[in-house]
This record gives structure tokens, sequence and C-alpha cells, in this order.
């Protein structure tokens, strides 16, 4: 019952509780498409609890006079998703939020006790509650009752000076993580902003010394990208890969291992492709499966189209400009129905579009600033996974 990793000057035993003894559940609101309304009460639902976060993404706004409203330091929950991931997940409710509405598919965690608030907040992160949760889901809904999270049963400190102190040290573990992620929303949210403003020309550059870079040049693709339509096996040196939304190019067996599936004793061909190739599927274009090689040599399926890029051009430059709305809707505009729900944008048409190019001087102070930001939003998420690697790893031994 006690856990493995304890604060030293705690020593009294753990005791085994159930929800129902130290916290009550209050029930969503139902609601339907007639009440909500341009402006009323804001209702929290599945969508707002994001990695253990509390979002305003797609916003409902309800028409209605009496209601559930969430108070600072409840727990709201997932309880009924289409995606069983996503049942069980939760976020803790922070002053701001206090007073919203919750739907129907939420329900609210809510202590009995101050000393409990913070600590339970973390006891539906740890496993031992998921492994309960999803032991508890109808077999044809993705749900969970208020009667099956009642029963669940968890240790807690008998002492509540160490629930306090587990509560509050995970508090600011996990407030580090929120300010990491809102750090690197806004770092995101301002290089798109920019991004727009740079290849719309809004904004332009000026050389060290305070002179102009040349007039952007309005020139066709096949200027400076050539395809590349090299089909062979796979070998040692090509080997069999994916290409992943917004990921790129990933060996094969990193996604998924179907290497038993490919008969290379009948010499199956595949598109070779090398580092810094763009690449695109016309059938997904939307989805994110556009962008460069950042893996190096491999053997990708011949559904994608693929090319070299003049070596006079900066990289880091081309990788955000060739995947931007304005291009991407141009090259939609090429996308013909061939069969089976699949589209073809025929390389040859691509290669036609007309784009406005700046100068490779310009291109390469531009390429320098997007991949300081890169390198910014890299470090960022980095620092992220390690908070969450060990603050699950924490949460595992320190929680019974």
């Amino acid at each position: 019952m006690t856990p493995k990793l304890r604060f030293p000057e705690f020593k009294d035993n753990w005791k085994l509780v159930r929800l129902n003894e130290v916290a009550s559940l209050v029930n969503g609101l139902t609601y339907d498409p007639s009440m909500i309304c341009d402006e009323g009460i804001l209702v929290l639902r599945s969508s707002n609890v994001q990695n253990g976060i509390l979002t305003y993404a797609d916003n409902v706004f309800v028409d209605v006079t009496d209601y559930n409203g969430v108070k600072e330091g409840d727990v709201l929950m997932c309880v009924r998703n289409g995606s069983r991931s996503l049942i069980g997940k939760t976020a803790v409710i922070d002053k701001a939020a206090a007073g919203l509405a919750f739907g129907a598919f939420m329900v609210v965690v809510r202590s009995k006790s101050i000393e409990n608030q913070s600590f339970l907040s973390q006891v539906f992160q740890t496993n031992i509650f998921f492994r309960d949760v999803h032991r508890n889901l109808g077999a044809t809904i993705n749900s969970i009752n208020n009667s099956s999270l009642n029963k669940f049963q968890f240790g807690i400190p008998s002492n509540t000076t160490e629930t306090k102190k587990l509560g509050s040290f995970f508090e600011l573990l996990s407030y580090k993580i929120n300010l990491l992620t809102k750090k690197k929303e806004a770092l995101e949210t301002y290089k798109k902003g920019l991004m727009q403003k740079i290849f719309s020309q809004e904004l332009r550059f000026k050389r060290e010394n305070g002179t102009d870079y040349p007039e952007w040049k309005k020139i066709v693709y096949s200027e400076f990208l050539k395809e590349r339509d090299d089909k062979h096996p796979q070998s040692d040196e090509f080997p069999l890969c994916s290409f992943v939304a917004h990921k790129g190019v990933v060996p094969k067996g990193d996604r998924y291992n179907r290497e038993f599936l490919v008969n290379d004793k009948k010499g199956k061909k595949y598109k070779r492709t090398k580092k810094d190739d763009f690449i695109y599927s016309s059938n997904n274009l939307e989805t994110g499966s556009i962008g460069l090689n950042e893996y190096g040599n491999g053997c990708i399926s011949p559904v994608y189209s693929v090319f070299s890029i003049d070596k006079g051009c900066d990289i880091n430059f081309i990788a955000h400009y060739l995947v931007t709305k304005a291009n991407l809707h141009k090259m939609i505009r090429f996308r013909q129905g061939v069969m089976y729900g699949q589209w073809r944008i025929h390389e040859t048409d691509f290669l036609k579009i007309k784009v406005a190019i700046p100068s490779n001087e310009e291109q390469k102070h531009i390429g320098e600033i997007l991949e300081s930001m890169n390198s910014g939003l890299e470090e960022l998420e980095r620092l992220i996974s390690a908070t969450s690697k060990l603050k699950k790893g924490l949460l595992q031994q320190m929680f019974a």
C-alpha cells in the first residue's frame, strides 16, 4: 500500500480509500443544438481537455439559466467519447475557468477536503487509475459511469501534511509543463504570423549595410525543382521507408514492421529519395503529406512525387515556402481524379506552377530566421517531453 518512493520525513503507512469517501461527483449539462448561441455560458467539453491542460479550443456557448458550474480546484474528467484513449483524461479547473458549465460527457470530481484537492488531481494521472477506468468501460459505448468511478480504490497518506506536499510538488511539475507548452504555442503562433508577412512580402528585409534585396522574381517550380523518378528495389543504401504526415520520411520499421509483406524476390520497385528532397502525396495534401526528406536515403511508395531542389536555394526557406497555404491552393487546382477516389497532381503540371521567389541571398537570410525559430521550438518540445517523462515516472513511484 505504501509507495516505493516518499519524502524522507514521512513514515506513516498509507490507507486504502474509495473515491466516494474523499470526493463527490457532479454531472455535466445536457443540451441540444437549439440551445447553442453566439453569447451565453461557455460549456467545457472533452476537446477542452488536452494533455492535462484546460484549453478553450472549439468553444461552445449555450443559452441556459440553470447549470452546474465548475469551481477552482475541481478535476474535470472526460467520461464518454468516441475514442477510448480519451476516457479518464482530466484537467484541473483554475481561477479563470471557475463558474463555467461543462457538458454531459464530462464529470467533475470535487474533493471533500482542501488538503486532498491537489493530491486527487494527480491520482487520475497514474497507471492505476487508467487501468481501472478501461477495465470498467462499457462494452459497446466508450464511457464509464459514476458508480464505477465511485468504487475506484487508491492509496492516500494517513498524514494530511504528506498529502498536501505531494499535491504541491506535482502541481509545480504540472505548472512547468503547462508554462513550457504555452511558450511553445506562443512561438508557433508568432512564427506562423511572421511567415505570412514574409511570404506575402508585407515584411521585407535589408542587407547588413542597409541596402535593399532585389525584388522577388516570378518563376515556375521547374526552375529550381527537378523530378526524381528513380525506381529500384530497396537496398542497404536505400532502405524501405514511409512518408508520414507532418513527420516526413521515416524508416518503415519505426512505424510498424511490415517488411514481411514486401516480396523483393519479384523485384518490387520503389521511388528513391535523398536528404532534402521535396515530396508530396497528391491525395493527402490537406493532412500534411507534403514536405522535405530530413532523414536521408530511402525508398518510398511510387504514389509519392519526389523532387530534388537546386543547390543554390536555401533549404530552410524552400522547406517553409513550398507548404504555405497559398502554394497548396495553387497545387490543388491541378488535382485530377484517377480511380477509386484517388487524386493525382501530375508532376509536369506541378512544375509549371508560377511562384514569386526572393534572391538566394534573401532566401538565406529568411531561412536563418526560420531555422532559429525551429531550434527554439525543438528545445521547448525537448523540455516538455523530458519534464513530462520525469513526472510520469515519479507518479508511478510516489503514488500507491
